[in-house]
């Protein structure tokens, strides 16, 4: 592999599952455990989702995602860019998994919703169209671009016998509680910290 390929950043990975479940969580050298008090009834209950991520080669990456509490595992996963962006496409690429990691957030709740209110459904699926910009700056000679997400299209397909206003229900009050769906179509804080060697800058 080239230094390109493989610069001296990249960590050492041997090719393998782009998914696997550890048995152990990842270290943290700056994230804390936050304490959360237990939510009263009525309260909504607050957790976080703590990654890790490294890379492995020019575009290669991987990660560990951390269990958010008992009864969650620890996985490690591996994302890859396409090779016009210089990876080698083994694994999804980023925007895949966000786009994938809404859908799959979604379907969650219709799942949850489904196992209470028992509708009868002989089929449902998701289809997800996100649609990204880029102004594709030159990466080769450090030349970075800017992006946006231009919209998330959202298609809920069912096949069922019940009645349309129930159909829709189930739509709406899943999009509502979906947290992914969410942190899309509402300001989200943001923000990013720079360590440079051990000290905040």
């Amino acid at each position: 592999m080239t230094d390109i390929l493989k610069p001296k950043w990249a960590v050492k990975y041997d090719s393998g599952p782009i998914v696997t479940k550890l048995s152990t969580g990842p270290k943290f050298e700056v994230l804390q455990d936050v304490v959360r008090a237990k939510p009263r009834p009525g309260e909504p209950l607050r957790f976080d989702i703590k990654v890790v991520a490294e890379p492995t080669s020019f575009q290669g990456k991987r990660a560990i995602v951390a269990s958010p509490g008992p009864g969650w595992g620890n996985f490690e996963i591996r994302c890859d860019e396409g090779t016009p962006l210089g990876g080698d496409d083994s694994a999804p690429a980023p925007l895949g998994y966000l786009t994938a990691g809404v859908v799959f957030c979604l379907m969650t709740h219709i799942s949850g919703y489904l196992r209470v209110k028992k509708l009868n459904l002989d089929r449902i699926k998701v289809e997800v169209r996100a649609n990204f910009m880029t102004t594709m700056g030159n990466l080769a000679t450090g030349g970075q671009a800017s992006g946006a997400c231009e919209g998330f299209e959202t298609h809920v397909i069912v096949d069922s016998s019940e009645p349309p206003e129930r159909v829709k229900e189930l739509v709406e009050v899943c999009e509502e509680a979906c947290m992914a769906m969410q942190a899309l179509v509402n300001s989200v804080p943001a923000t990013t910290k720079i360590i440079l060697n051990g000290r905040a800058i």
